[in-house]
């Protein structure tokens, strides 16, 4: 029996796709800067969202100066 196919979400409208958690790693990288450097720059965009897993919103990263 074949795996039924699978199913595609649609896109987030563009005020929620700016609320997504991202990964700090993936945060750095968008910024273009290392994650040390993104730890130290931008400590107040990083949430701790279980004792292992920190998180930082798209949105804040996109607008961060």
């Amino acid at each position: 029996m074949p795996f039924p196919k699978k199913y595609e979400l649609p896109p987030l409208p563009a005020e929620l796709a700016r609320k997504q958690r991202i990964t700090i790693p993936h945060a750095a990288q968008l910024r273009g800067i290392s994650e040390a450097v993104f730890r130290k720059k931008y400590p107040h965009l990083i949430e701790q969202v279980s004792p292992k897993r920190q998180v930082a919103e798209l949105g804040k990263v996109l607008d961060a100066e």
